[in-house]
């Protein structure tokens, strides 16, 4: 088997602008293709259609007995375009995917199945009072595909504080001194089964005669 001098086609994509090019892609003109069939090599061309009958590499006829029928228009003007093309062998049982058009006449027993979709072409959003605090990179709309929405902005209820640092070499007034606790407590650690005093109960009458404070001093002082 001879090497192919081409490279296969991999993946077809399908841009609403050129500017969207995925990288790895090459752009491959201003026209799309917005619809197919498969006519008799006796039948006539659709208006509006243009048959290939002739392979890209030779003279010799595209398909046995059937031609291949493009409706080719600017992707500036277009309404819709094709962006998937499947075949399938329904004589083994294969079904045309959900959504995709089904041609009837077949080629070489193979049917060929074609999904259309909506071009979309993308329009700026309206003008924002505020600079938002995130980017979004640019978005790849492909035909058939609704746009990915972006994140939704809120405005924080708070407002953020500056953090307060402190000065270089600045030291606290407790630092250095040893964490002890008074000796006065240590013996009721050392106590096993220590009971805890009874709560003396007192009355309003023994709380202001125990308690009771006039401020005479006081205001003595602040009436000078």
């Amino acid at each position: 088997m001879q090497s192919v001098p081409f490279s296969p086609v991999t993946d077809i994509k399908i841009v609403s602008q050129k500017e969207r090019c995925p990288a790895g892609y090459f752009m491959g003109g201003q026209n799309v293709i917005e619809d197919l069939t498969v006519i008799g090599e006796d039948d006539p061309v659709p208006a509006g259609f243009t048959a290939v009958t002739k392979p890209h590499d030779d003279d010799d006829k595209a398909l046995r007995k059937h031609f291949l029928c493009l409706k080719i228009q600017a992707s500036k003007t277009a309404v819709s375009a094709v962006f998937d093309i499947v075949l399938i062998n329904r004589n083994k049982g294969e079904t045309a995917p959900p959504g995709y058009k089904l041609l009837t006449n077949e080629v070489n027993n193979l049917s060929v199945c074609f999904k259309v979709a909506p071009m979309m072409r993308g329009q700026p959003g309206p003008p924002s009072d505020h600079q938002n605090t995130y980017s979004v990179p640019p978005q790849n709309q492909w035909y058939g595909h609704a746009p990915v929405p972006g994140p939704q902005q809120h405005q924080p209820s708070y407002q953020a504080l500056p953090a307060v640092s402190g000065k270089p070499g600045a030291s606290s007034a407790i630092e250095g001194l040893p964490f002890e606790v008074n000796s006065k407590f240590e013996i009721l650690w050392k106590k096993s089964g220590s009971v805890i005093p009874a709560m003396q109960s007192l009355s309003a009458n023994d709380i202001n005669t125990k308690y009771n404070y006039d401020f005479s001093k006081e205001q003595a002082v602040t009436s000078r």
